[in-house]
Protein backbone atom coordinates (compact mmCIF):
# COMPACT_ATOMS: atom_id res chain seq x y z
CA UNK A 1 0.00 0.00 0.00
CA UNK A 2 2.63 2.76 0.78
CA UNK A 3 4.85 1.89 -2.70
CA UNK A 4 2.44 3.58 -4.84
CA UNK A 5 1.90 6.87 -2.95
CA UNK A 6 5.63 7.32 -2.68
CA UNK A 7 5.90 6.80 -6.51
CA UNK A 8 3.43 9.54 -6.86
CA UNK A 9 4.90 11.75 -4.33
CA UNK A 10 8.25 11.36 -6.17
CA UNK A 11 6.21 12.13 -9.52
CA UNK A 12 4.34 15.09 -8.09
CA UNK A 13 8.01 16.42 -6.28
CA UNK A 14 9.81 15.37 -9.81
CA UNK A 15 7.50 17.37 -12.30
CA UNK A 16 7.74 20.22 -9.12
CA UNK A 17 10.98 20.54 -9.51
CA UNK A 18 11.30 20.33 -13.37
CA UNK A 19 8.75 23.42 -13.69
CA UNK A 20 10.97 25.36 -11.24
CA UNK A 21 13.64 24.82 -12.88
CA UNK A 22 12.96 25.60 -16.33
CA UNK A 23 10.20 28.36 -15.90
CA UNK A 24 13.00 31.23 -15.82
CA UNK A 25 14.94 29.22 -18.69
CA UNK A 26 11.32 30.05 -20.84
CA UNK A 27 10.99 33.64 -19.72
CA UNK A 28 14.33 34.91 -20.55
CA UNK A 29 14.06 33.41 -24.31
CA UNK A 30 10.15 34.38 -24.21
CA UNK A 31 11.98 38.41 -23.32
CA UNK A 32 14.64 37.84 -25.98
CA UNK A 33 12.68 37.84 -28.27
CA UNK A 34 10.23 40.36 -27.71
CA UNK A 35 13.44 42.44 -27.21
CA UNK A 36 14.30 41.54 -31.13
CA UNK A 37 10.68 42.69 -32.00
CA UNK A 38 10.75 46.17 -30.32
CA UNK A 39 14.29 47.17 -32.17
CA UNK A 40 12.32 46.04 -35.27
CA UNK A 41 9.11 47.47 -34.50
CA UNK A 42 11.43 50.74 -34.33
CA UNK A 43 13.35 49.96 -37.84
CA UNK A 44 10.13 49.80 -39.47
CA UNK A 45 8.53 52.85 -37.39
CA UNK A 46 7.80 55.60 -39.32
CA UNK A 47 7.56 57.87 -37.03
CA UNK A 48 4.94 59.90 -38.31
CA UNK A 49 0.98 60.12 -38.56
CA UNK A 50 -0.79 61.39 -41.64
CA UNK A 51 -4.30 62.22 -40.60
CA UNK A 52 -6.79 63.04 -43.37
CA UNK A 53 -10.22 64.89 -42.22
CA UNK A 54 -12.48 67.73 -43.53
CA UNK A 55 -9.49 70.19 -43.97
CA UNK A 56 -7.42 67.67 -45.78
CA UNK A 57 -4.23 66.25 -45.12
CA UNK A 58 -1.97 66.42 -42.16
CA UNK A 59 1.50 64.98 -41.11
CA UNK A 60 2.23 64.78 -37.58
CA UNK A 61 5.56 63.48 -35.78
CA UNK A 62 5.09 60.88 -33.57
CA UNK A 63 8.20 62.12 -31.48
CA UNK A 64 7.37 63.72 -28.60
CA UNK A 65 10.32 65.62 -26.29
CA UNK A 66 11.07 63.65 -22.92
CA UNK A 67 10.88 66.70 -19.90
CA UNK A 68 14.58 67.84 -18.50
CA UNK A 69 16.50 65.67 -21.31
CA UNK A 70 18.02 66.42 -24.49
CA UNK A 71 16.45 63.33 -26.07
CA UNK A 72 12.70 62.43 -27.59
CA UNK A 73 11.35 59.44 -27.84
CA UNK A 74 8.19 58.21 -30.59
CA UNK A 75 4.92 57.29 -28.82
CA UNK A 76 4.54 54.51 -30.87
CA UNK A 77 8.03 52.50 -31.00
CA UNK A 78 9.76 54.25 -27.71
CA UNK A 79 12.46 54.65 -30.10
CA UNK A 80 14.63 57.26 -28.81
CA UNK A 81 16.65 60.07 -31.06
CA UNK A 82 18.35 63.70 -30.34
CA UNK A 83 15.39 66.19 -29.10
CA UNK A 84 15.51 68.93 -32.18
CA UNK A 85 18.26 69.59 -34.36
CA UNK A 86 18.46 70.00 -38.07
CA UNK A 87 18.88 66.72 -39.26
CA UNK A 88 16.15 65.49 -37.23
CA UNK A 89 13.74 68.00 -38.87
CA UNK A 90 15.64 66.39 -42.13
CA UNK A 91 14.59 63.79 -41.47
CA UNK A 92 11.07 64.06 -40.36
CA UNK A 93 10.94 66.33 -43.54
CA UNK A 94 12.20 63.87 -45.79
CA UNK A 95 10.11 61.06 -44.56
CA UNK A 96 6.75 62.93 -44.57
CA UNK A 97 6.91 64.23 -48.16
CA UNK A 98 8.05 60.12 -49.27
CA UNK A 99 4.83 58.80 -47.49
CA UNK A 100 2.47 61.57 -48.92
CA UNK A 101 3.65 60.74 -52.10
CA UNK A 102 3.28 57.22 -51.31
CA UNK A 103 0.38 56.41 -49.35
CA UNK A 104 0.36 52.94 -50.01
CA UNK A 105 3.64 52.36 -48.69
CA UNK A 106 2.66 54.57 -45.53
CA UNK A 107 -0.50 52.02 -44.83
CA UNK A 108 1.61 49.21 -45.41
CA UNK A 109 4.25 50.54 -42.78
CA UNK A 110 1.46 51.27 -40.37
CA UNK A 111 0.00 47.99 -40.63
CA UNK A 112 3.54 46.25 -39.84
CA UNK A 113 3.79 48.46 -36.93
CA UNK A 114 0.33 47.18 -35.82
CA UNK A 115 1.18 43.54 -36.30
CA UNK A 116 4.65 43.73 -34.58
CA UNK A 117 2.64 46.00 -31.46
CA UNK A 118 -0.31 43.20 -31.08
CA UNK A 119 2.79 40.43 -31.22
CA UNK A 120 4.97 42.06 -28.59
CA UNK A 121 1.79 42.97 -26.60
CA UNK A 122 2.21 46.36 -27.08
CA UNK A 123 0.05 47.46 -23.71
CA UNK A 124 2.05 45.12 -21.41
CA UNK A 125 4.99 46.42 -22.65
CA UNK A 126 4.56 49.90 -22.29
CA UNK A 127 3.45 49.40 -18.60
CA UNK A 128 6.72 48.72 -17.84
CA UNK A 129 8.33 51.84 -19.78
CA UNK A 130 6.10 54.23 -17.92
Amino acid sequence: MEWPWLAILGVVVGIITIRVSVTPIINRLLDMRNEKRIVELQSICPHIEIVYDDRGLEVVSTIEGVHRSMSAMCRMCTAVVPKGGESTERMFKRDAEYFVGHPKEYRKAMDNVRKLRKKIQWSKHTATLM
